[in-house]
């Protein structure tokens, strides 16, 4: 149900997500396109703005000339062709534009250039009932001006339409229509039909007057603009462009955060998973360390029957092997959600070894199977992963012992070097059947139960055990490698990286004693375990079982070392560490907890604090304290 709500609310962020990519496209292509048709129409006002300007400067100009030309004639008595024809040359510079001057019979009287002549024949003069010339002439604007001159009272001011086409023509790729109360002119692209329905949604028009009360007409002109196919096409295609890098973005960010809230989605339920795991681990572990410890000291006792002897080997086997479950098992989830990392500590391999050997003891007692370890005395101290390396090795061990048909097994421990850095390599050796298959296949095929699979000792099983190590391995930085011959058994070898330690491994065990300790623990066996074994190296111990006793007792001891369990009922073993640091800075404190230092939240542990995982061990608080120089 937890799941299903969590997928629910990602895919509803997905979807959110993606349409909000979505409409910011869209929005972004509406400013994209309110924006480049405000700026055309910017554009196309400007140059509306300058036709007009042009068509206005020219009017004037024709205006002037028709000013300049009635003085010309008030101002003389007489006037004849060739004075006309002089100045009217020096007054009109442009082609297509002609003046006439009628006699009082209104026929043509003078004219401005002999190029008329071609057109002269096309003139008509009607007169109209007030007794003023009407002129008509295909192609030609006229304006008729009355004169202050008997022999010529009237004036025709003729300008071509190719002329004012010319004038229209300066503004390229705009429809300019000139509208007069003869006839209009219009240039070329006004009949230009628009290529498709947007480009008539892109057509701008302005319109202004002009009104010429000296020649007795007006004038409107239009300007008209339409987007050209090109400019549709380029503005389209940026349109589409930007749409289609919208959806694909829509598309890969729902898909980002798609994938990136079901990792996160699946390191919740890892995390969950681990947090589950290592709580029924602690507490596995912690009555099992009692249960060994405490089987350990029966064994010492003389007393002791054989029969009860064997019981002994049997329940601290069994122990040992339920301890070895819950490790595998937390390790595995931690590897397989690439959480597990190496957690160097100082090292005591003879020891460590020792202790392994010690492990099989009770194994052998009752299979009657050895197993034979092969080091030296001199590699001594080291930095080195101990926990995880007992557990690959046990386990490799375990499997050599469950296949192997011979009464031995071999264990050879030895450092190696290379370029990489310093390692303890392990071989392990039965002398079984040997493995038959691809070692590939065993550490890409977890909890496979096929005959051949693993058939290392002639009978299938679960094949977790080598493929668990592997994934360790992997996750830790080591390396493994397997290696079978027929009929005469099988050799693993791994490796785990180390680091060495400087110092010597020379501590005097009588400088412990006198000196006191104060241990917090609510388990009464882990209490009475870390108690006695304190106090065999002679120190005196005050023990409590919760962080309100230790409080309220200890006012008058002044502890060298206190050694907290991490979890705590009424409290954190940290909180109660920095309240202990008021009353006893000069004390050395440790957290005892059943759980690796990497299952815990490793920040909140203040570097001068040591971690030591249970079941509390005498030899590492020795190591402890010989590196701190107590």
């Amino acid at each position: 149900m937890i799941k299903g709500s969590i997928n629910l609310k990602l895919f509803n962020s997905s979807i959110l997500s993606s349409i909000t990519i979505l409409i910011f496209t869209i929005i972004s292509n509406w400013i994209l396109l309110v924006h480049e048709g405000s700026s055309k129409k910017d554009n196309f006002k400007n140059q509306a703005q300058l036709i007009f300007n042009q068509i206005e400067t020219s009017m004037i100009k024709h205006q002037t000339n028709i000013a300049s030309i009635q003085a010309f004639f008030s101002a003389s008595t007489f006037v004849n062709s060739e004075e006309f024809k002089l100045y009217t040359q020096q007054l009109i510079s442009e082609n297509g534009v002609y003046i006439v001057a009628l006699d009082n019979h209104n026929s043509i009287d003078f004219v401005s250039s002999d190029e008329f002549n071609n057109y002269k024949h096309k003139l008509t003069i009607n007169i109209s009932a007030q007794n003023a010339p009407i002129i008509d002439i295909p192609n030609f604007t006229s304006f008729i001006v009355p004169l202050d001159q008997s022999e010529n009272p009237y004036l025709v001011y003729l300008i071509s339409d190719h002329a004012l086409l010319n004038l229209l023509n300066l503004s390229a790729d705009n429809c300019v229509k000139l509208i007069g109360q003869q006839h209009i002119i219009q240039t070329n692209e006004c009949n230009i039909q628009p290529v498709n329905w947007y480009s008539s949604l892109n057509r701008y028009n302005q319109d202004t007057f002009f009104d010429l009360p000296s020649l007795n007409t007006y004038y409107s002109v239009l300007v008209e603009y339409d987007l050209s196919w090109q400019n549709e096409f380029i503005l389209l295609s940026t349109v589409v462009f930007i749409f289609t890098l919208g959806l694909l973005g829509s598309f890969l960010i729902y898909k980002h955060i798609n994938i990136k809230q079901q990792i996160d989605l699946e390191n919740i339920e890892n995390n969950c998973r681990i947090a589950i795991l290592s709580s029924i681990n602690h507490e596995i572990r912690t009555p099992i360390n009692s249960v060994i410890y405490f089987c350990e000291r029966l064994k010492k006792q003389e007393a002791l029957k054989s029969e009860s002897q064997e019981v002994v080997e049997n329940i601290i086997w069994s122990a040992n092997m339920l301890n070895s479950v819950a490790e595998n098992t937390l390790n595995y989830s931690c590897a397989e959600a690439g959480k597990l990392t190496l957690n160097n500590r100082p090292t005591n391999l003879p020891a460590l070894l020792n202790k392994i050997k010690s492990y099989y003891s009770s194994y052998t007692f009752k299979s009657k199977k050895r197993l034979i370890l092969h080091f030296s005395e001199e590699i001594g101290l080291i930095n080195f992963d101990s926990p995880k390396f007992f557990q690959l090795t046990t386990n490799i061990v375990n499997n050599a012992f469950k296949y192997s048909s011979g009464a031995i097994v071999n264990c050879y421990i030895s450092e190696v070097e290379n370029q990489f850095g310093n390692y303890i390599r392990v071989i392990v050796q039965d002398y079984g059947k040997g493995i038959s298959v691809n070692p590939k296949l065993i550490f890409s095929n977890p909890f496979s139960t096929t005959g051949e699979l693993n058939k290392m000792g002639g009978q299938g099983a679960i094949g977790v055990g080598l493929y668990m190590c592997n994934k360790v391995l992997e996750g830790i930085g080591g390396k493994i490698r397997i290696r079978g011959v027929k009929n005469k058994g099988t050799i693993v070898v791994f490796r785990l990286p180390y680091t060495t330690i400087s110092k010597k491994e020379t501590y005097n065990r009588s400088i412990l004693k006198g000196k006191s300790a104060l241990i917090i623990d609510d388990d009464e066996m882990n209490l009475e375990l870390c108690q006695r074994l304190l106090e065999e190296l002679g120190i005196n111990v005050q023990a409590y079982n919760s962080a309100e006793k230790a409080l309220q007792f200890i006012s008058n001891v002044k502890p060298n070392f206190v050694i907290c369990d991490y979890q705590l009922p009424d409290t954190n073993g940290i909180f109660l560490i920095e309240k202990l640091r008021e009353k006893y800075k000069l004390a050395q404190y440790f957290i005892l907890s059943a759980s690796d230092k990497t299952e815990i939240q490793t920040k909140i542990i203040p570097s001068d604090i040591i971690f030591m995982e249970k079941p509390f061990n005498k030899e590492d608080f020795l190591i402890f304290i010989h590196n701190l120089n107590i």
